[in-house]
């Protein structure tokens, strides 16, 4: 009954933790069920909607988390294929996936120049 998004952000949470705390295998029992979610639920960087990315719309707010989500365990698997030699749970297409992610500025745009 949770939403995948929410088991994704416990996941998430919870490498994170275990890896602070030096428990590696604990972190990556994380890294591996939040994957098998990622997977079994079909979430994606780029979900069917065409509207997603249309810089002249606000994206929607569970679609950010969603994006913030998913980049930040592809983050964590990258990491680990880099550092500790291990495969990723996640696979290429989500690498692929990842370049298409528009990057809005529009907070930066508004805030950059308030020191003035």
């Amino acid at each position: 009954d949770v939403p995948p998004l929410l088991t994704l952000q416990i996941h998430n949470c919870l490498m994170i933790y275990y890896f602070i705390r030096g428990l590696l295998t604990q972190g990556m029992a994380h890294v591996r069920m939040a994957a098998e979610l990622v997977r079994r639920r079909g979430l994606r960087f780029c979900p069917q909607r065409i509207d997603l990315w249309d810089p002249l719309q606000e994206p929607r707010a569970e679609d950010e988390e969603l994006v913030c989500a998913l980049s930040h365990l592809l983050y964590i698997c990258v990491s680990a294929t880099l550092v500790l030699g291990w495969p990723s749970d996640l696979g290429p297409e989500y690498e692929e996936e990842f370049r298409s992610v528009t990057v809005r500025a529009s907070n930066i745009q508004n805030h950059a120049f308030d020191d003035r």
